[in-house]
């Protein structure tokens, strides 16, 4: 993190606190975080520091994009809830920093899609494509199909480039930036790469095939005929960070075309930064959140939302009140649990 990153983080939190001291985090065991409610038809309340009841936090991951969690674990029996907000498209705002950007959050609830790719007007480049696919063998899609948002890599071959050759892409399935965006436009001029990002503010990097080439904002780079990994990584002056990496391609002497992909019907997934998934432990199994409709119509409530520091001035932790209704399944949605009336205080980790 770069140093005025950093004085900026210094001087929001003290103004934040009127010269107070730094608040601390106290020891897991204290009377201090807690959830109640209802169960399907049984209550629970537990309160960290009482009958054994603990709390663990930090930061966690969801098919590639992070997630800030703390979970409370009950004092008797093998039973926890775990809160888990996935990591904002902008950490820092200008003013503060915190894992979670609004008071009312909505949850993340997976809904199946599919995109396909885009060479322009290279129609005939659909022709030779092959995707691997989960059995590991390589075949001709004329679509990718997802049944969870996140970040997927996928790997491809081009049959008229090589048969052995393939590519790495990652596909960001409803996580594209909406806020930061590090995508870019590419063209030639004979057989020299010219890109044009969409923010020229900021600092810039540029990789080829993993390796680093540029630090301007724009790329002007003379290629060999090819195909190519070209990623862009932007930072925002206010340390946000925001990546995009797609293929390129050149063909005798020429941009040839550069990949993009758009999704098909029944619309673009929303953009699901910032939302927030339920999960809890009981009779030795996990329910989550994440794959019920339901709680398309619920609200995650959050209030007096604090965000602390550690030693070294570095975003550690946010805590906060909750209150929230969800309905939860098992891995194979064999069964369900009802939460209803949840209210609490709970930290998750954002580092």
């Amino acid at each position: 993190m770069k140093n005025g990153f950093v004085l900026i983080i210094f001087m929001v939190i003290f103004s934040a606190c009127k010269k107070e001291p730094l608040p601390v985090l106290p020891d897991e065991n204290e009377p201090y975080y807690s959830i109640r409610g209802d169960v399907n038809d049984d209550s629970i309340n537990w309160i960290v520091g009482l009958d054994d009841a603990t709390f663990t936090y930090g930061v966690g991951e969801m098919n590639g994009i992070n997630t800030y969690y703390g979970q409370i674990n009950a004092g008797t029996g093998d039973m926890a809830v775990k809160i888990e907000i996935l990591e904002p498209e902008i950490f820092y705002n200008g003013s503060s920093v915190a894992a979670i950007s609004s008071q009312t959050l909505n949850y993340l609830v997976h809904e199946p899609g599919a995109i396909k790719f885009n060479f322009g007007l290279n129609y005939s480049q659909f022709n030779y494509i092959l995707i691997k696919n989960e059995s590991g063998d390589f075949e001709y899609m004329t679509q990718v199909n997802f049944t969870e948002f996140g970040i997927h890599p996928l790997t491809m071959k081009f049959t008229d480039y090589s048969s052995s050759e393939s590519f790495n892409i990652p596909v960001c399935f409803g996580f594209e930036k909406e806020q930061i965006s590090a995508e870019f436009t590419s063209s030639g001029q004979g057989d020299t790469l010219h890109t044009q990002p969409s923010n020229l503010e900021g600092t810039h990097a540029w990789y080829l095939n993993n390796e680093l080439v540029s630090n301007e904002a724009q790329l002007v780079k003379p290629m060999q005929d090819g195909i190519y990994s070209l990623r862009h990584e932007y930072t925002d002056i206010s340390g946000n960070q925001a990546r995009y990496e797609t293929l390129i391609r050149f063909l005798n002497g020429e941009h040839y075309w550069q990949m993009k992909y758009y999704y098909l019907i029944p619309e673009d997934p929303t953009s699901h930064y910032g939302n927030v998934i339920v999960s809890m432990k009981k009779d030795g199994q996990w329910y989550s959140s994440e794959h019920c409709p339901l709680n398309l119509e619920q609200i995650f409530h959050t209030a007096n939302i604090s965000t602390y520091v550690n030693s070294d001035l570095q975003p550690e932790s946010t805590k906060f009140d909750f209150s929230f209704e969800s309905v939860l399944y098992n891995d194979n949605q064999t069964d369900s649990l009802h939460l209803d009336d949840m209210t609490g205080t709970i930290s998750v980790g954002i580092k």
